[in-house]
């Protein structure tokens, strides 16, 4: 009887060892229409994104089947980039619990409707249409910038910017929603629709990235879905798409 409970307690030890070391998993969403792949090595995909999580020992895996509670289960984090067509009222909801359960998801926007429930779930709001700015371009379009970052989340540590490629501005509809990266002051959105800066359009600083917590989990939601494709994926962006990469491996309470 000795011997055996030494066993069994050896064994426990070994199941809560290995537990603690499992590696951390990420599922990337390929259910809504998007277009741009992590099994795919073109330049607006996602393969250069996943090769960055695989370095770290994060498992990497994809779905194109809906989103629900069961499949989220065996997941530490959940990505959902550029999607076209929107989530379903069921999906909304698994994903929301997930977060509330401890899970971790980061949003990538290309367009802003596909994914606004959710985000009105998560208490944040988008703007009317892609934000154009006036300095920090990268090239003579204006709505390829340099946005500047901010706050002390881990999403930006070592960076004072980085690259956006046709971003929608997204800010908190709660306090506890923070800005981590924004336009300068003369961040401006087209609301007449006339191509030019008119009297009635919206100038101002404008948030594109924001952070924030649902019961035990987290989320990062991004204005723009280009940033962490392969053609952009250099420099500051690879930067921050390490420190994605780091965020989603981390434990819960180290940002």
């Amino acid at each position: 009887m000795i011997a055996l409970s030494k066993y069994l307690l050896g064994f426990c030890f070994l199941l809560i060892t290995g537990s603690a070391y499992a590696s951390p998993s990420v599922l990337f969403d390929q259910g809504h229409r998007q277009a741009f792949l992590v099994e795919n090595s073109g330049e607006l995909d996602l393969s250069r994104l996943v090769d960055l999580f695989r370095e770290e020992g994060v498992e990497v895996t994809a779905t194109a089947e809906p989103l629900s509670q069961e499949s989220l289960s065996a997941v530490d984090a959940l990505v959902i980039s550029g999607p076209f067509a929107p989530l379903g009222k069921n999906e909304v909801a698994a994903v929301v619990d997930f977060v509330r359960r401890g899970g971790k998801l980061s949003l990538m926007l290309h367009i802003a409707q596909p994914l606004a429930p959710l985000m009105m779930d998560l208490g944040v709001m988008y703007s009317k249409g892609v934000i154009r700015e006036q300095v920090n371009g990268v090239d003579e379009k204006m709505t390829d910038f340099f946005a500047a970052t901010s706050g002390s989340h881990s999403i930006v540590d070592g960076l004072d910017r980085f690259a956006l490629f046709g971003a929608w501005g997204v800010a908190g509809r709660r306090d506890d929603v923070k800005e981590f990266a924004a336009t300068g002051e003369h961040g401006w959105i087209d609301l007449n629709k006339d191509g030019m800066l008119s009297p009635g359009d919206a100038m101002q600083k404008l948030s594109v990235a924001v952070s924030g917590n649902i019961g035990q989990g987290e989320f990062l939601v991004f204005g723009d879905d280009a940033i962490f494709q392969n053609r952009f994926l250099e420099n500051e962006n690879e930067q921050l798409a390490r420190n994605l990469v780091h965020w989603i491996s981390q434990d819960k309470g180290e940002n």
